[in-house]
């Protein structure tokens, strides 16, 4: 028995380190980066300071309202954009910021692709549906405006993030949100609406940061909680990293049950299988529209057909 009460002390002792070093569990780096015993160790002492105090709720335990595994999605996040911003963190973001009612009884559709990711044409699409869709229309709310102003603020602004009503954004009577700053402040989005369907909206990551920076190059890095920063000072390869990255993070944060993945720049979108998604009666077909310029639907249709006559002389 003195072995294993050694070994919980020991766990312990660890755990208290842990916290006065003043270090989150959401701050841990890759375990790639890690000496297994280190990461093994640290990961232990997170598991161990949830336990201690378990009269905490979810959303309270580490000042995060993310679960474990979704705050090492973070922290995986974090330690691959310090390969590009060395002194990013998101140490005392209050995601969500004031969150003072309930979780909201008919979670809104959150959208997690950044403009130029086709999100007109997924606006055009839900209106067809009959959805109430909010897209990238600042001037229409100053809400939204405040928080697009805020993207490319200086860094006290974070600040001002913690103090947004993001649950009274959620419930503004919209059944889905679009476009920026959704993407840019996802976490935020989805912290006060976790049960919330996501749809993500892609596009060749090179293809989207070279449209990006020529024809937005006043909009802010693709980055969670960017500040000061603008895509005309960002390099096209450092944007698709970003870009991917950000990526890999909804895929990692939010259940694959609820995540959707429309890429109309790689394939023709199966519109029937998006209405179903998003809750609309698929009784009638509704083709996707395209808006704007960016994608080539006709390339799409003489692909589909190419590999339509490949499969079928197979």
């Amino acid at each position: 028995m003195a072995p294993k009460h050694g070994s919980l002390w020991a766990v312990l002792l660890h755990t208290l380190a842990f916290v006065a070093d003043g270090q989150s569990c959401a701050e841990l780096p890759e375990a790639s980066s890690l000496r297994a015993p280190e990461y093994s160790a640290s990961r232990s002492s997170c598991l161990v300071q949830r336990r201690v105090d378990d009269k905490k709720t979810e959303s309270n335990a580490f000042g995060s309202p993310f679960s474990l595994q979704q705050q090492q999605c973070i922290a995986e996040y974090v330690s691959k954009v310090r390969t590009i911003l060395p002194d990013y963190n998101l140490t005392g973001r209050r995601f969500g910021g004031k969150i003072g009612g309930s979780k909201p009884q008919h979670p809104p559709i959150l959208g997690a692709g950044f403009g130029s990711t086709a999100t007109r044409s997924l606006t055009a699409f839900g209106q067809q549906l009959g959805l109430k869709v909010h897209h990238y229309f600042p001037k229409a709310d100053k809400r939204w405006q405040f928080l697009d102003d805020l993207l490319t603020a200086n860094c006290t602004s974070r600040a001002q993030l913690d103090e947004t009503d993001f649950q009274g954004l959620i419930e503004s009577g919209h059944q889905m949100l679009l476009d920026t700053p959704m993407a840019e402040l996802f976490l935020d989005f989805y912290s006060v609406s976790p049960e919330s369907k996501v749809i993500l909206t892609l596009r060749p990551a090179q293809s989207w940061a070279e449209n990006r920076r020529k024809n937005h190059p006043d909009t802010a890095w693709p980055l969670q909680s960017p500040c000061e920063r603008r895509v005309a000072d960002l390099s096209v390869q450092d944007a698709v990293k970003l870009f991917d990255w950000h990526t890999t993070l909804v895929r990692c944060i939010v259940p694959s049950e609820n995540l959707l993945e429309v890429d109309p720049f790689n394939s023709l979108v199966d519109s029937m299988r998006v209405a179903k998604f998003l809750g609309a009666p698929t009784d009638h077909y509704v083709p996707f529209p395209h808006v704007g310029k960016e994608v080539d639907q006709s390339s799409l249709h003489e692909k589909a057909e190419a590999s339509s006559k490949t499969s079928g002389s197979g």
